[in-house]
């Protein structure tokens, strides 16, 4: 059987002086430290749609399908890191995390993963450019990643061991990205699953994408591409509806009242259906006003009466779902 290719990127963190401060604790407190580091990373690799393929001591081997989440990955981690070392008064006890993405083809067998792309990943960790606490990535990394969100500095060509030409590498720093600060919400539920004697992950997860909402975090690839499709989605819907109003329009000779009803019938259904990347009050608001409008003119040719009325039942509506939501 042929061996499975893909085209991942490859994410290796681990420990800056791990070595170093393994001798001067004992076992059950290094394997604490150890378990503290996986409990804060583990959820952040999970929420950015990473696969975490093997651990390493203190380091984790992980694929992602998308470069972009790769790196905004990283960046979380650094900043729940830099809070955690921050609130850690032992100096041994804080981890300096250094991470290194790389993107190429690897090969999959037996639940690990083979391939040049791994072996330069693995490389990029020995360069005195990444020391702990920062983020390195490669040319091939750069290049697929969304550069508008995500800056990067070109360090320039570097010699890797054991490869037969340089590879050119970037770094990626913390304070000039346009995501420069974790909210505490999200450490709190990271901190949460460090103290647990077990982790529910599932959990973790739903909570910190709960978190996540209202903040700037920027959203997946894989959710950025779904509410585009959904956007997309809308506007069929509102283009259905403007054009149906149209033609009921012309076969019923009111060409105006139709062109709201179906205006206004399309607006609620974005708004219930959720297809639309701006869903809020206005899109209420607007389409109860068409379709008021339209009935209303239709009706007994009482344009303004029905933009008014349909605006009234707007604010009720409004208001009955903003009780809803406080009586959650």
């Amino acid at each position: 059987m042929r061996p499975e290719s893909s085209n991942l990127s490859i994410l290796i963190t681990d420990i800056q002086g791990y070595t170093n401060t393994s001798v001067k604790y004992s076992r059950q407190e290094m394997i604490d430290l150890i378990r503290r580091h996986n409990r804060l990373l583990k959820p952040v690799i999970e929420f950015y749609g990473g696969n975490i393929v093997k651990t390493m001591g203190d380091a984790f081997l992980c694929t992602f399908k998308s470069a972009t989440d790769a790196v905004m990955c990283s960046i979380v981690i650094q900043l729940i890191m830099h809070e955690y070392n921050s609130n850690e008064k032992e100096e041994e006890k804080k981890l300096k995390v250094r991470i290194v993405v790389n993107t190429g083809d690897v090969t999959l067998e037996e639940n690990d993963i083979y391939g040049d792309a791994v072996n330069i990943a693995a490389r990029m960790e020995g360069i005195d450019c990444f020391p702990g606490e920062t983020i390195g990535i490669s040319e091939s990394t750069y290049l697929l990643m969304n550069r508008n969100e995500i800056k990067a500095e070109r360090i320039g060509p570097k010699e890797l061991k054991g490869l037969p030409e340089p590879i050119v590498v970037y770094k990626v720093p913390l304070d000039e990205q346009k995501l420069d600060k974790i909210p505490s919400r999200l450490f709190e539920l990271v901190e949460k699953a460090v103290n647990l004697e077990t982790t529910d992950n599932d959990t973790l997860k739903e909570n910190i994408e709960k978190s996540l909402k209202g903040t700037k975090i920027p959203h997946t690839d894989a959710e950025i591409s779904k509410k585009k499709e959904l956007n997309t989605m809308g506007r069929y819907i509102s283009s259905f509806g403007l054009f149906l109003g149209i033609g009921l329009g012309f076969l019923l000779d009111d060409i105006l009242s139709f062109t709201l009803i179906g205006m206004g019938l399309a607006s609620l259904i974005n708004y219930i259906m959720n297809f639309s990347l701006h869903k809020n009050n206005n899109t209420i608001m607007v389409g109860m006003m068409f379709l008021g409008g339209g009935i209303y003119n239709f009706i007994d040719d009482e344009l303004v009466a029905g933009l008014l009325i349909g605006m009234g039942l707007g604010f009720l509506l409004m208001f009955i779902q903003k009780y809803k939501n406080i009586k959650k």
